[in-house]
């Protein structure tokens, strides 16, 4: 490539490239090209994409190559690059890389993802036609989205279009006006309190509502808020599984189809929601984690629902927390900010109560919903023999609803058939042969699984350690397990297992929930699930199988959990006009986190987790940063653990202390042995550069890795 001298036509840009690397680099490029740009850029043997990110004075330019060209995506915006270098800072992850979750949106090609919009001319349609075209004027005004269009296939659609009862239309266009004052139900007392507290706060605010008391209504209106002042608002959810009914929720309520954004979307419908969302065509965004990198034009408003939920961590790549980082996004693009749940995270509840952020709160069932009762079963009477896991009096309770026609969950949370298979001749347990982890038997499909890394085999006859057949037998119960006993017990019901092992794709799950609500299914057996925010009106008895998992445990955040998977299972009873109960079974009855639960005091239980977590200065209280390393050596790996803890002597000169080495609860997984150590900081000192300066220092083979985790949700 030829280097072009510096003239008043040229300049020296420094660019982010979108690699793993540790600093920009620098660019002749033309007057034309301006900060925020992504460029194409030559890099090694290639060309990649960048961002340029400012301008610079340098007199040695001889060896600077130039910028190839300026890409047609639009340039971006001055809050979202600073919000993208200090959540580098921040997370100890390569800029290039956060900058990378921004810019996936597939190449410029001229194709669209239409919706469909009912038209009112006086045209024959056939009675399949007819029924579509009152379902869009009843729920889609401006056109919807026809994969969420249930009942009707692509040929009816098609049909009622080139009859004249609807129209394909671009769904940018049809998102262009949202009706703001459409109200879904009318919000109680409580509710318009708690609406009127979060348009007045500057803080982020923290609402705090039980299961079924509207918090949904309550951030819609804050949504409202920011589109009258012709600003975007991004609605992040913990699982997709959640979008299909939430989408039509929004739309009902605002009149338009919001834009959603998540892993499984197909090339087309991302490329449309990403360009809408950069030229603010794109009103309302529903996604996941990933949705708060997109390039938001004027974002006024961001909501974490179910923002204690774990699966807005991201534990690969760049890691980080999603909640914690749309709090950051929301301060740079001076955006307000809500967090929502019936159980927030200890450390958003702190926040609240310390003032760094406005609580408000929901103690009311919304309508004539009322909270369920909730008892517990006490295991240790109930004469159980080896292989039964429900006893007598959830068995009583689960003929009761199924005499009423109402429906019965049970909760279990551990997935497959059993969660370990052991030979009963020589004691040998089925292990994975690349992780420190047990199989896990899935029955349904004839096969042992690691839920590591996903490691597969078929169930051997034989023993592979003694070699004598059948002699394996399965230990614990999993759902499906589960699931048989139920089928034992009542021969003539409807039973669904709901798990992720058993649930092929999104499609299945949203048909699968759909029927649960349509009422297809007499009894439920599920796994964490069932507890994200599902709302079955037919739903009278949740029974907890096994509540003693996860009571104890050496991780941090073992009890917090387990209070918080509890409480949002139990609340999935009575959530319309029918009363509800949860009947809770445990050997341990008398557990202060169960008391908590069947008193429904959660201010107890906050209490003294907080109060347990500030006496060890533990988060929220302090910081931690775990550092992961693995090798396919586990000598390699606990050598570099013990030099990291010698050279740490700047650390600890600024304060920080120093856990470890050790090797990982979970010591191998995908073949690469693991060792943790873990730095605890005071919490409002800016160190994360002094660590990241440790990191970079430490001697290493190239199939070693150190991995940084700030604000680490698993110490496994």
């Amino acid at each position: 490539m030829k280097i072009e001298p510096i003239t008043e036509t040229m300049k020296v840009v420094s660019v982010w490239t979108l690699t793993p690397m540790d600093k920009p680099l620098d660019y002749l490029a033309g007057r034309e090209i301006a900060i925020g740009d992504v460029v194409l850029v030559p890099f090694g043997k290639r060309d990649i994409l960048g961002v340029v990110w400012r301008e610079v004075d340098r007199e040695d330019i001889s060896k600077l190559k130039s910028v190839i060209s300026k890409s047609e995506l639009p340039p971006l915006q001055n809050s979202f690059c600073s919000f993208v270098e200090k959540m580098a800072e921040y997370t100890l992850s390569p800029l290039g890389q956060i900058l990378k979750m921004g810019l996936r949106v597939p190449d410029p090609i001229a194709q669209k993802n239409y919706f469909l919009k009912a038209l009112n001319e006086d045209v024959a349609l056939t009675p399949k036609q007819a029924q579509l075209r009152s379902w869009l004027l009843e729920n889609a005004e401006h056109g919807t989205d026809p994969k969420i269009i249930s009942g009707f296939s692509r040929a009816i659609m098609n049909g009622l279009v080139e009859r004249g009862g609807a129209e394909w239309v671009d769904p940018i266009e049809a998102n262009a006006r949202p009706q703001l004052d459409r109200k879904n139900m009318m919000l109680s007392d409580e509710q318009q309190n708690a609406v009127d507290a979060v348009s007045v706060s500057t803080k982020p605010v923290l609402l705090k509502g039980i299961t079924g008391s509207g918090k949904t209504e309550v951030y819609f209106e804050a949504v409202a808020g920011a589109l009258r002042e012709e600003r975007q608002a991004l609605i992040m959810l913990p699982e997709i599984a959640l979008t299909d009914r939430f989408i039509a929720r929004c739309s009902e309520r605002f009149g338009i189809s919001p834009g959603h954004w998540h892993s499984d979307m197909g090339v087309t419908a991302r490329r449309d929601v990403w360009n809408g969302v950069a030229n603010g065509k794109v009103p309302i965004v529903i996604g996941a984690r990933s949705a708060l990198f997109l390039p938001y034009q004027n974002l006024g408003l961001i909501v974490v629902d179910e923002e204690h939920d774990t699966a807005f961590k991201q534990e690969e790549g760049v890691i980080y927390h999603g909640r914690d980082m749309a709090v950051l996004r929301g301060h740079f693009e001076n955006a307000n900010v809500l967090l929502a749940s019936a159980t927030p995270s200890v450390e958003s509840l702190q926040n609240a109560q310390s003032g760094r952020y406005e609580l408000v709160e929901l103690k009311e069932r919304f309508g004539e919903a009322v909270l369920p009762k909730i008892r517990v079963s006490d295991m240790r009477d109930a004469g159980l023999n080896a292989s039964s896991w429900i006893g007598p009096e959830l068995v009583a309770e689960m003929k009761k609803r199924l005499q009423l026609g109402e429906q019965s969950l049970l909760f279990l949370n551990r997935r497959g058939f059993a969660p370990l298979t052991i030979c009963r001749a020589c004691g040998h347990q089925l292990g994975c042969p690349n992780c420190d982890a047990r199989l896990v038997e899935h029955r349904a499909r004839g096969r042992l699984q690691c839920h590591q890394c996903g490691f597969e085999e078929l169930l051997p006859k034989a023993c592979p350690e003694c070699e004598v057949e059948d002699k394996l037998a399965p230990i614990g119960p999993g759902v499906e397990r589960l699931a048989e006993e139920v089928a034992e017990h009542f021969p003539d019901a409807r039973i669904l297992v709901l798990s992720s092992d058993l649930v092929q794709g999104e499609k299945r799950l949203k048909q699968e929930i759909n029927a649960i609500m349509n009422g297809e299914y007499d009894i439920i057996v599920g796994t964490q699930m069932v507890a994200k925010g599902h709302n079955f009106s037919n739903l009278t008895l949740v029974g907890i199988v096994d509540a003693d998992i996860g009571l104890e445990g050496g991780d941090l955040r073992a009890a917090e959990r387990s209070f918080q998977l509890l409480r949002q299972v139990t609340g999935r009873a009575g959530r319309a006009e029918k009363p509800g109960l949860a009947l809770v079974q445990s050997y341990q009855p008398d557990h202060a986190l169960l008391n908590a639960i069947l008193r429904q005091d959660d201010e107890a239980f906050y209490a003294l987790e907080i109060r347990g977590r500030e006496q060890a200065m533990a988060p929220p209280f302090s910081r931690f940063i775990a550092v992961i390393i693995s090798s396919p050596d586990l000598n390699e790996a606990v050598q570099i653990g013990r030099d990291m803890v010698s050279n740490s002597q700047s650390l600890q000169s600024a304060g920080m202390r120093i856990f470890g080495p050790a090797i990982a609860p979970i010591s191998r997984i995908r073949g690469r042995s693991r060792v943790r150590i873990l730095v605890k900081m005071p919490k409002n000192l800016a160190l994360h550069k002094l660590v990241q300066d440790w990191r970079s220092a430490t001697k290493k083979s190239s199939k070693a890795k150190i991995t940084l985790d700030v604000d680490p949700q698993s110490f496994f």
